[in-house]
């Protein structure tokens, strides 16, 4: 998952008064969609000249920091300052192509489908709108490691398919709404401090077809002979592969419409791996 640049280090000089001054200038317009620009920009102001910044604003959001950024767009931590709530909020990359009006339809139409959602263990999605021809998710904002963190240190069998059982639960609720993850895999499931786990990343759901995943990370693989940068990346080809390689059922890799049990495949992939500490498959390529 690429990252924003931390803020500077401390032993950073500060700089001179001419820089500190262009620093100071008012911040970009609120209407320019770059908001890595503007997140970045603020941090500067603040870290070398002393200036009180305004937050970044996106529409009535307040931006605090991009949290991860894929092929699909980008997810950010901001704060819903009607509501006073923390939010994340993923926002994709723009619809192109002739065939803009109908996906964006699309878009709608499977994005309020997740909203409806209502389970313990699937991400809450509040609300999802489009502006300026991108697609915005609002969604809870979920503090917590991922399970390919959480199965990093060695857990008892029964704990880590109990785990997996209950992602598995998750998938039912979307599946019962008519949806399909396609990308399910231990970097997009989330385990809270309470110990649930939330199925995270919904942004291939509603995600149009042909678009580039939007994974959160480059999944950490266990030692095997494929490379990690060829079975962890996420792809595309064609009008509808879409998905992780190492984790996908075989016939994403057609042309069919991903189906639930694209989904279960997918899961069962994770709870070996997480058992075994290796994935049960080997390539060279995806």
């Amino acid at each position: 998952m690429a990252s924003l640049p931390s803020d500077p280090p401390d032993s950073l000089e500060a700089p001179d008064d001419e820089t500190a001054a262009l620093l100071r200038r008012d911040a970009p317009d609120e209407d320019d969609d770059d908001l890595d620009v503007q997140l970045q920009l603020a941090s500067l102001r603040r870290r070398f000249a002393g200036a009180e910044v305004e937050p970044v604003r996106f529409r009535h959001w307040e931006v605090e920091r991009r949290l991860g950024k894929g092929g699909m767009g980008a997810v950010y931590l901001a704060r819903d300052p009607e509501l006073d709530r923390r939010v994340a909020l993923k926002i994709l990359a723009p619809v192109l192509g002739a065939d803009h009006s109908r996906m964006n339809q699309r878009l709608r139409r499977e994005g309020q489908a997740l909203a409806r959602i209502e389970h313990a263990n699937v991400v809450k999605v509040h609300g999802v709108d489009l502006f300026d021809g991108r697609t915005v998710i609002e969604m809870e904002y979920v503090d917590g490691p991922t399970l390919r963190q959480w199965q990093a240190e060695p857990r008892p069998w029964r704990e880590v398919v109990a785990v997996y059982a209950s992602a598995g639960d998750g998938l039912v609720a979307m599946h019962a709404a008519g949806l399909v993850h396609r990308d399910v895999k231990p970097d997009n499931l989330l385990m809270l401090a309470d110990g649930r786990v939330k199925v995270v990343d919904l942004g291939l759901a509603v995600g149009p077809r042909g678009a580039i995943a939007g994974s959160s990370s480059t999944p950490s693989r266990p030692a095997t002979s494929a490379p990690a940068s060829m079975l962890g990346v996420a792809i595309t080809e064609g009008s509808s592969i879409v998905g992780t390689p190492g984790y996908m059922a075989p016939e994403q890799f057609g042309r069919d419409e991903a189906a639930p049990a694209c989904d279960q495949f997918s899961l069962a992939v994770s709870l070996y791996e997480a058992l075994m500490g290796v994935p049960p498959f080997e390539g060279k390529d995806p």
